[in-house]
């Protein structure tokens, strides 16, 4: 490469410059690409396998530095040669700054390239791990320095002779690395336990905590209306809504403007917004720098309450003083929401989506139940009955055959409950009456008024 990137390899001092500005750009833009892309896989998978492939690849490397192994895993060859006969040089410099910022697709004498990508998969963070791939890239890219000396193999005969005792302190400050990753105390992890939230509400403020097997593992000051999806929290705060990847302890997504009641299903985010021509229910992918999907909208008449999302599937509430509605939509596709229970008595309100039933609460002056139905169409089935004296079902949400809810009665403490999602057999507060409801697409026979 040295021999590459020379005057008369670039056809004078001016293009072996050029060569030199397009092989940095090059390496350091590959480098901060696969450190990136290491560091988002790393969000992706829990913290400890990822560290311990970070660690294995660190004391490999620091045991290659010292001799004691052989061989890295690589590839045993230099950059395509031909690229410099074939290609012009705003082309081949760069493509080799490239392929050598990768790290993996030429030999390397160090192992560096290994080391630097398993902490960018440590890291779980796109940021970081780019910044750990741009100081790989500088330090690839600075092989080419002594092109630029009036001598260039003696330069590099002089980096030759001090290779060795380099090589030695790569394998002090890998080790002491591996050492760091293995004493740190890991992160709380969404796959390590049983994850929930909790809402508490003082006289001066709101907070929501994250819960691993019952102990408080984050904390979100002036906040509420959680929303939680793995190793994600969705919270509502007085102008915004806020996701935070609990898990590292900091936000990922910031939605400012009038919006609340959030419901994640990473990477898409289901809310309600408040513009001046009515209350509309948006869904939003995070993952992706599109715009939001309108996928309900109601005069100001009207009243939505929170979104249920699961996948691009959304459920939501619709009230207002003739009665009220629950509705379905996927995103996504051309049809437009179709209704599955609406009453005219019966204040239906909370919907949650499961992957093939839907759950909501049906209220009365009396009496508080919980009913389900097939997402695709079917015979609602109620599920839970008690008297509206004795509290409220209130935020359902399902998993693996329960349903989650919380009992809530004015001056007393909230009760968080599950519930087996079938139907219930035993004592209910008010029966069935045999006078359908309004119905919509598709089908659905509907409880009584």
């Amino acid at each position: 490469m040295i021999e590459t990137i020379t005057p008369a390899g670039c056809g004078g001092r001016r293009g072996q410059l050029l060569a030199l500005f397009l092989f940095w750009l090059g390496t350091v833009g590959s480098g901060a690409l696969v450190g990136a892309a290491l560091g988002w896989l790393g969000q992706r998978i829990d913290a400890l396998p990822a560290r311990i492939v970070a660690g294995s690849l660190l004391i490999l490397v620091a045991l290659a530095a010292l001799d004691l192994v052989r061989s890295l895993p690589q590839r045993h060859g230099q950059v395509p040669e031909h690229w410099r006969r074939t290609l012009p040089l705003a082309v081949w410099a760069p493509g080799y700054g490239a392929w050598l910022g990768t790290g993996v697709l030429t030999y390397q004498a160090a192992g560096a390239g290994w080391a630097a990508w398993g902490l960018a998969l440590a890291t779980a963070d796109p940021t970081l791990g780019a910044l750990i791939g741009i100081a790989f890239g500088v330090g690839r890219a600075a092989m080419v320095l002594p092109a630029l000396s009036r001598a260039p193999a003696a330069a590099a005969s002089t980096i030759g002779r001090h290779w060795r005792p380099a090589r030695r302190a790569l394998a002090g400050v890998v080790a002491a690395a591996a050492i760091g990753l293995a004493t740190l105390p890991a992160p709380a992890s969404a796959a390590s336990g049983r994850v929930s939230t909790r809402s508490e509400t003082t006289a001066d403020s709101r907070r929501v905590s994250v819960l691993l097997d019952g102990q408080p593992v984050y904390l979100a000051e002036n906040a509420w209306a959680p929303s939680i999806d793995g190793p994600y929290l969705a919270v509502q705060r007085a102008d915004s809504i806020d996701v935070v990847r609990w898990t590292a302890q900091r936000v990922v997504a910031h939605l400012p403007g009038r919006v609340s009641l959030p419901s994640l299903s990473w990477p898409r985010i289901a809310f309600r917004a408040e513009p001046a021509s009515g209350p509309e229910i948006r869904v939003r992918d995070l993952s992706a720098a599109s715009g939001d999907v309108i996928v309900e909208q109601q005069p100001l008449r009207r009243s939505i309450g929170r979104p249920s999302l699961l996948g691009k599937t959304v459920a939501w509430q619709v009230t207002w003083s003739g009665g009220s509605e629950i509705r379905v939509r996927t995103v996504g596709s051309h049809a437009s929401s179709h209704l599955v229970l609406a009453s005219r008595v019966r204040a239906l309100r909370d919907p949650a989506l499961g992957t093939e039933r839907i759950a909501w609460v049906s209220d009365t002056a009396k009496c508080s139940d919980i009913w389900m139905a097939p997402v695709a169409g079917g015979a609602p089935q109620r599920v839970a009955s008690r008297q509206a004296k004795s509290g409220r079902y209130w935020n359902l949400s399902l998993s693996r055959g329960l349903i989650l809810t919380t009992i809530w009665k004015p001056g007393v403490a909230a009760t968080t409950v599950t519930v087996p999602a079938r139907a219930d057999r035993g004592t209910r507060c008010s029966p069935i009456t045999k006078s359908p409801l309004r119905l919509g697409p598709p089908p659905l026979p509907k409880i009584a008024g």
